[in-house]
């Protein structure tokens, strides 16, 4: 039995979520930093207004309708709701809490 080509290379997988995590640790003190000056919604607002600018500058282009193209399109507005509400409510609490603990507290 072989192994799959993704398996073959175990730490090209630690390297890529090594590289995530330091993005969430980034992200998350970025957070911190310019929550204690700015409203919360903006900071949401911009972190999600960006990720939409790359997706259609990167993804859209080779995927078209496909990219948005659902299904379950209640589910995708419900999932998408929830992560709105979680972004909120974690900076929210980082304006209150010091990282390390927010962060403790959300795993």
């Amino acid at each position: 039995m072989t192994a799959s080509p993704a398996a073959r290379h175990p730490l090209r997988g630690i390297a890529l979520l090594l590289l995530a995590q330091l993005l969430f640790v980034t992200l998350d003190a970025t957070g911190k930093h310019l929550s204690a000056s700015l409203p919360v919604p903006l900071l949401v607002w911009a972190r999600y207004g960006v990720h939409l600018l790359l997706m259609l500058l990167f993804v859209a282009p080779a995927m078209r309708a496909r990219l948005v193209k659902t299904e379950r399109l209640p589910l995708q507005l419900l999932r998408a709701a929830t992560l709105l509400v979680t972004s909120l409510l974690f900076l929210s609490a980082l304006r209150h809490l010091p990282l390390a603990e927010g962060t403790a507290i959300s795993f």
